[in-house]
Order: C-alpha cells, then structure tokens, then sequence
C-alpha cells in the first residue's frame, strides 16, 4: 500500500507520498526511455511528461491511501490525463468513477483518510497501466474548496 498526503506545500494544497525514498524509487522503476516514448507516440502537449515536478506512482491492483493530516474535508480521483492521448477502452479513473468525498475529521489532529483499490486488466477490458498518464484531482475544503490537480502514473 502506498500512501499519498493531501497538504499545504508552498502556500497551495497538493498531494505528496509519504514516503518520498519509495516514490522516488517507483519513479526510477518506470525507465525514462520508455516513458518519453510513450509520451511521444501518444502526441504529447508538453516536451516530456511530468515537466517540472515528479509524478505519483501508483500499480494495478495495489490499495492507494490518500490522507489529509490535519484532518481537513477533501475529495480525490483520478482522470486521464488531457495532455496526452487516451487509450480507448482503459479506465477514465483507475479507482472507479466519481470523486471519493472524505468528511472532516471534526477533532483536531485528527486525518482523514480513504483508502481506494487500483483497477486492474482483465480478459476483456485494459487496465489503467495501460492508459499510464493520469492526474489526480480533487479538492480540499479550508474555508473554501481549493482544488488539487497533480500529475499520477499507474506503471
């Protein structure tokens, strides 16, 4: 399982995983090579993906935890990411459609929390490896709804 925090990095809500020296060997996992090419045969808009900042990793079949540690309301999902082409057939969200809502924790020092489980191929039907390219979205609610919009890749 890998778990990924909703928090406040910069002055913006974002998501990061929590264990940063995983993610990152995740990230060295998806060869460079190959994801560039990727990008390219599917008409990237961008010069490489994930320009600027490192994607969220996630695997087909694993159980994603997305967790707000101040305990804030949030949603989360996932859509196929606008920048590339789509595969035809793989999942819109590889969590399942529609956002996951999360009520506050109305205790202070008190996550949220949700759990999601990453789809996976079947005989019929591609998973969301296949579509690879995704980004997260969703929003935070501090007073008001702040979305949360980062880069993901199921690898």
């Amino acid at each position: 399982m890998v778990t990924i925090l909703i928090v406040l990095k910069g002055g913006e809500w974002t998501v990061v995983p929590e264990d940063v020296a995983e993610m990152k060997n995740r990230r060295q996992g998806l060869h460079k090579d190959r994801i560039d090419k990727l990008w390219r045969e599917r008409h990237g808009k961008k010069a490489a993906p994930f320009l600027g900042h490192d994607p969220i990793v996630i695997v087909e079949g694993e159980e994603v935890e997305f967790k707000c540690p101040v305990g804030l309301a949030f949603a989360i999902g996932a859509k196929k990411n606008p920048d590339v082409d789509e595969m035809p057939f793989a999942p819109d969200d590889p969590f399942g459609p529609g956002l996951r809502t999360v009520p506050a924790s109305g205790a202070p020092g008190t996550a949220t929390t949700t759990r999601l489980l990453v789809s996976v191929t079947s005989a019929l039907r591609p998973g969301p490896r296949a579509q690879g390219f995704y980004k997260f979205h969703g929003w935070v609610y501090d007073g008001e709804f702040i979305p949360v919009d980062p880069d993901g890749y199921c690898g």
